[in-house]
């Protein structure tokens, strides 16, 4: 029987946190959350897990890329932020980022990043025809 694919969601606010879990039910997803930078490394360290969704706007991007690249490089990041811009999206996803949304996004939008990110793993793209 294969492992659940399992999604590590930092974010300092649990209402963001609480879009996210619906946003991806019924995904298949084991969604766990961690508030901040530390918290994640050490869940990142301590468990598995499949892809990191870093909500980005209270942290210093940089900064999380940085550390989480260096502990498992291999982890796809999806970094969400509230400004939208092509130039910070550019230069998120030349530092390694996986792939970055605007806290705005659709469903559909979050969703198509994490099966992107799992690749052939993931639950979604078997059960949503993706």
């Amino acid at each position: 029987m294969p492992l659940t694919p399992s999604v590590l969601a930092v974010t300092a606010q649990a209402g963001d946190f609480a879009k996210l879990v619906a946003d991806l039910q019924g995904s298949g997803l084991q969604v766990r959350r961690s508030e901040d930078l530390l918290d994640a490394i050490l869940s990142h360290i301590n468990t598995h897990s499949d892809v990191m969704v870093c909500d980005v706007d209270s942290m210093q991007w940089e900064e999380v890329l940085q550390t989480l690249q260096r502990l498992r490089p291999s982890v796809p990041v999806i970094l969400l932020t509230r400004r939208g811009d092509e130039r910070l999206w550019l230069q998120m996803m030349n530092a390694g980022a996986f792939d970055v949304l605007e806290k705005s996004y659709q469903r559909f939008q979050l969703q198509w990043a994490v099966v992107n990110a799992l690749g052939d793993t993931s639950p979604l793209s078997a059960s949503a025809g993706m």
